[in-house]
């Protein structure tokens, strides 16, 4: 299970512990560490869509159901699937190349985007494609624009967006020349601007707040993209995308596109057995042989910006000392971790030490210091400190005649957060702490924004922009409503540094920024990125222009299948 950060989607897929290491890992396979993805490379059996047969059905998987459509509300378990399902029906001003390099979205916009920055004011102007519409009819103008700006400002009353980066720097929204001129006005500079409007939703659907939480729970809404809702079917749990009538761009290849829910654990058989064209295989040793395995199929690899991460909620009673959730990161061997969970795959074992940057992206640098370092006796002391010790002849810490004991939430379908749960487990109870595991299946998402958990794991899915899509992971929400930051730690110094990086024009300037945040950011014990995540897809070999994207966008309606 995937989810997205801010501008994109969480995912969850979430030593004499070495022995529990091997007992636990999915395979014993010899196959040798790959090396290191180049964030650069994608693969998707890019083919001229000349060449493609018209027609035909795609089959996709999602892991859970969604509870809502909306993804930037935070009413409702939004995760990376549900985001996949929305960028086919909803409009982007931009593309992005396999580098994350964006270049404009001519279905959409004119011509590039024009920026300027007068007297500490950014202001950028939009030029519309007069040809866009909604799938009734509706233009799509700058009234659009206006309402998802509100909506998502984290200003107006009784919203309740999941994050408000960028948009909550914007200081109006207005008509320019014509409704298909767009001017929005910042307050103060905002880097990552590119990043914002993306995807669109219609002015109706955000029309009040009520709408924008309540509208989209059973239905995906009107359409601006290449496809539309055909249908919603609650009781099988399937979502069918047909080609919108009202299109104006290049037609879709295919004749539809079907989305099952189907467990992250069967999702390899069901590949197997023909039920799906394509699917992700993660961190699932076992899913990659059978992909490999099954006839007319391949694995495709890309070096994707997802990586696996322990969150550690710092309002829970027994977590709220800053010394204690130190200690449980100072425990985790993470080295002993990657190498179990990645066992049988093709995938490099690289921590990673910074929750901005991937090791293969450019800006990264190890910030993590000594809260990221394994050491059991650093744990220890720090946990004698905060009054936790250890009765004689006693297995777990008491404080006050109360024992050590946290809850590892993980999702019920998820074999590597299983396997994360038994080594987090051991490794914890080498220092005192007591580790009891829950799994779940829909509410996990649910639980997780509600903050009912003491520890969980699950995979960050990142964007082109990871910095402003990084901000509300990491912000100190004084109203209560933490959005994205599920660990809810934070601070004034860490929210200065990141708003000031994301203030930046000079791309230099901003990485310096954000890593100086980074270290506040480990020394707050709340998110103990593991390792990066390999994007492995498993897929039929006649599918095109689909597979491993990278930090490239899907193009639907250039997916079909070979002749």
């Amino acid at each position: 299970m995937r989810l997205t950060r801010s501008t994109g989607v969480l995912a969850a897929s979430l030593v004499a512990v070495a022995l529990a290491a091997s007992a636990c890992s999915s395979s014993k396979s010899t196959t040798a560490p790959a090396k290191q993805v180049a964030a650069t490379q994608e693969q998707i059996n890019a083919q001229p869509v000349s060449s493609l047969q018209q027609g035909g059905t795609l089959n996709l998987s999602m892991e859970q159901w969604s509870s809502q459509w909306n993804i930037f509300s935070a009413n409702g378990n939004v995760d990376a699937d549900t985001q996949t399902v929305i960028s086919a029906l909803l409009p982007a001003p931009y593309h992005y190349s396999a580098d994350g390099t964006p270049t404009y979205n001519a279905d959409y916009l004119t011509g590039e985007p024009v920026s300027s920055t007068v007297g500490g004011k950014q202001t950028v102007t939009y030029e519309l494609n007069p040809k866009a519409v909604w799938s009734d009819g509706t233009p799509i103008t700058y009234k659009d624009y206006v309402a998802n700006w509100q909506a998502l400002n984290g200003k107006t009353a009784n919203y309740n967006p999941t994050f408000s980066v960028g948009y909550d720097q914007i200081a109006s929204v207005a008509e320019g020349k014509n409704a298909d001129e767009v001017v929005v006005t910042y307050s103060s500079p905002f880097s990552d601007w590119k990043s914002l409007f993306a995807p669109l939703y219609p002015a109706s659907e955000y029309a009040t707040a009520d709408d924008f939480n309540k509208n989209l729970l059973t239905s995906l809404g009107l359409s601006g993209g290449p496809f539309e809702q055909g249908s919603v079917n609650q009781t099988d749990q399937t979502v069918t995308l047909v080609p919108n009538p009202k299109w104006w761009g290049s037609k879709p290849v295919l004749d539809s596109i079907v989305f099952k829910t189907i467990s992250t654990d069967a999702t390899a058989q069901a590949f197997a057995n023909g039920e799906i064209d394509s699917f992700d295989i993660g961190v699932d040793a076992t899913a990659y042989k059978t992909a490999k395995s099954t006839k007319n199929a391949t694995v495709l690899q890309a070096g994707g910006p997802d990586y696996r991460a322990l969150t550690i909620n710092a309002q829970s009673a027994n977590l709220s000392d800053v010394q204690v959730r130190q200690a449980v990161s100072e425990a985790l061997d993470r080295t002993a971790i990657a190498k179990s969970d990645l066992a049988g795959l093709p995938a490099s074992q690289i921590l990673v030490n910074n929750h901005f940057y991937m090791p293969n992206q450019k800006g990264y640098t190890n910030t993590s210091g000594a809260v990221g370092t394994y050491s059991a006796s650093a744990a220890e002391q720090l946990l004698n400190a905060a009054g936790w010790t250890l009765p004689a002849g006693g297995t777990y810490r008491t404080k006050a005649g109360k024992e050590l004991d946290l809850t590892l939430l993980i999702p019920s379908d998820v074999s590597v957060a299983t396997n994360e749960s038994t080594l987090i487990t051991a490794m914890l109870k080498t220092i005192g702490i007591k580790v009891t595991t829950t799994s779940e299946g829909d509410p996990f998402f649910t639980d997780i924004a509600a903050g009912k958990f003491d520890l969980t794991v699950f995979t960050w899915e990142g964007t082109n922009y990871p910095i402003s899509s990084s901000i509300s992971l990491y912000q100190n929400i004084q109203s209560g409503n933490w959005g994205q930051n599920y660990a809810r730690i934070g601070s004034s110094t860490i929210d200065s540094e990141m708003n000031t990086a994301a203030g930046q024009t000079n791309p230099t300037t901003a990485t310096a920024d954000i890593n100086q945040a980074d270290q506040a950011i480990w020394q707050e014990a709340g998110v103990i990125p593991f390792y990066q995540r390999p994007e492995l897809e498993g897929q039929v070999k006649t599918l095109a222009n689909y597979g491993a994207f990278g930090f490239a966008d899907i193009v639907w309606q250039n997916i079909g299948f070979t002749k």
